[in-house]
């Protein structure tokens, strides 16, 4: 049970975060210093971004622990949609209680998928990993799926209530309704702290100091096989080949066609800036960790 204990950051992770901190002036050098090199942790935790591909990474997560024999843990929706910024106490609650109450010969190994934003859990041995999309495309798919997506009951009751349903994208955009945050993906790897809710350049750098000091692997949605053929790689223990057919993500057959003007995609982007700089850091990491792994081709 002690090899769950005793979370250490290896002395790269620690040059790496500390060159991070300025955010671009030293990517090269981070660029530079990325190794193809396998990472055994007891603990991965995948604090999963909504529309990024998450359901179809978890499936695979499952299928590996099926076969690898580890546990997993998975939050709901729900709970994230109840306990909200709350959710990384009953994270670390339902954890802590795993590992507490687990019989050592029924697993080594733990894997735990929720949605809940970057959190540092004090003396255990973790890694975290993620996905991530192009921020236009992930924006407008949580919009539609807010609104048109399996979704319970009550929340879609919930939205009619506030006359946020039918709104447009427009609107929903200028009101900064549900299903339409702004740099979603940078709170996610910030963290909990009320400045990561603002999308500006402090919580970019602490998103980025985040990566990379605990995140393993963050794979891209639009390169789901070498993604997941990159995670096999670094995390070994938690990956392995899975020959059953994964769909690669749900495709909203009642999403409407909404016209999109020029101007308002302009200014989505525009307003998501730092989910715009972050993503272009995270497959900047990705393409090196791809090359220095030998998966050019998408060939292990």
């Amino acid at each position: 049970m002690s090899s769950f204990f005793k979370h250490s950051i290896d002395p790269v992770s620690k040059l790496l975060a500390k060159q991070g901190a300025s955010a671009n002036g030293n990517d090269w050098k981070i660029l530079n210093k990325l190794k193809c090199q396998p990472i055994n942790k007891p603990i991965l935790l995948y604090n999963r971004i909504h529309k990024t591909g998450s359901t179809s990474t978890a499936q695979l997560i499952k299928r590996s622990a099926a076969k690898l024999q580890y546990k997993v843990l998975v939050g709901s929706t729900m709970q994230w949609e109840i306990f909200g910024s709350k959710n990384h106490e009953a994270i670390k609650s339902e954890i802590q209680y795993a590992i507490k109450h687990r019989r050592p010969w029924q697993y080594p190994r733990l894997a735990y998928v929720a949605h809940f934003y970057y959190s540092t859990i004090y003396n255990l041995s973790y890694t975290y990993i993620n996905m991530v999309r192009d921020p236009l495309d992930r924006y407008l798919s949580h919009y539609y799926y807010q609104r048109y997506g399996d979704r319970p009951k009550e929340k879609l009751k919930e939205m009619r209530n506030l006359g946020q349903f039918n709104e447009s994208l427009q609107d929903c955009f200028q009101q900064q309704h549900q299903g339409c945050e702004l740099n979603v993906m940078t709170r996610f790897f910030c963290g909990y702290d009320k400045y990561c809710a603002l999308g500006n350049q402090r919580a970019l750098r602490q998103a980025k100091r985040n990566i990379l000091t605990n995140y393993a692997v963050i794979g891209l949605l639009e390169e789901w096989d070498l993604s997941s053929q990159l995670f096999r790689k670094i995390l070994p223990n938690f990956f392995t080949q899975i020959n059953e057919k994964i769909s690669r993500y749900k495709v909203n057959k009642n999403r409407k066609n909404e016209p999109l003007s020029p101007g308002l995609i302009k200014s989505i982007k525009e307003a998501n800036q730092a989910d715009y700089k972050l993503y272009r850091f995270i497959k900047q990491l990705f393409w090196t960790r791809v090359t220095k792994c030998g998966l050019q081709n998408g060939m292990e």
